[in-house]
């Protein structure tokens, strides 16, 4: 399931014992990409969008919340990230996660339409953006409804109806959208603490490390 999402790098951790059950959809609509991934249990996740791309994330769980970077994403909260750069995501169980992946370019395209490319710009530079959530509702079913859409031959009209149905949606959420404060220094550490966990277990793959021993070697409890 790591490997499934196109154009996408991506490893799991999973972060508790039990059988794994996952499965993706997902449709190409011209530059832009959506998918839903449904996840049993809680994983790490380490992931790369496809560069000149934008990755807007929208998870809903009935448990916990997605982290984005230790950056909570909550009710009335939506993932961004740019292309090209890894990141990771901290996911519960039973999480269903909708994923809307457009080029960027065209993106902007669009949001000169509307003159609001300077504030797009700043916007996609923060993690978590905070939405009204009765509108991310209405646009994960709107997705919902286009990634469901019957196969069809590759038509360009259809697929661009869809393309504009699938961006229209988007950016009904911005019309309320504002960053999310979040300490940044914490966020960074913590990310960088992950990391130097994540290189000392693969650089003894040959053997088990256990919690006690990772503290210690992190100075860290």
């Amino acid at each position: 399931l790591a490997r499934s999402i196109s154009g996408w790098s991506q490893e799991y951790e999973q972060l508790k014992a039990g059988h794994f059950q996952g499965s993706l959809s997902e449709m190409r609509i011209g530059e832009a990409q959506l998918f839903l991934e449904q996840t049993s249990h809680a994983l790490r996740q380490m992931c790369t969008v496809p560069a000149d791309h934008v990755w807007f994330g929208l998870p809903h769980s009935d448990s916990r919340c997605v982290r984005i970077n230790g950056v909570p994403v909550q009710a009335g909260r939506i993932a961004v990230h740019r292309g090209g750069r890894n990141f990771e995501l901290m996911t519960p169980d039973a999480l269903r996660f909708l994923g809307i992946v457009v080029k960027e370019d065209m993106l902007m395209a669009y949001a000169r339409q509307f003159e609001c490319d300077d504030w797009l710009t700043e916007m996609l530079g923060r993690p978590v953006l905070e939405v009204c959530e009765a509108k991310k509702c209405t646009v994960q079913q709107n997705c919902l409804a286009i990634l469901h859409h019957p196969r069809q031959s590759p038509v360009a009209p259809l697929y661009q109806s869809l393309s504009d149905q699938a961006l229209s949606a988007l950016f009904s959420l911005f019309e309320d959208a504002k960053p999310v404060a979040e300490d940044r220094s914490s966020s960074r550490q913590r990310h960088r603490l992950v990391e130097r966990a994540d290189a000392y277990v693969r650089s003894r793959s040959d053997r088990l490390v256990t919690v006690s021993e990772l503290c210690t070697a992190l100075n860290t409890s």
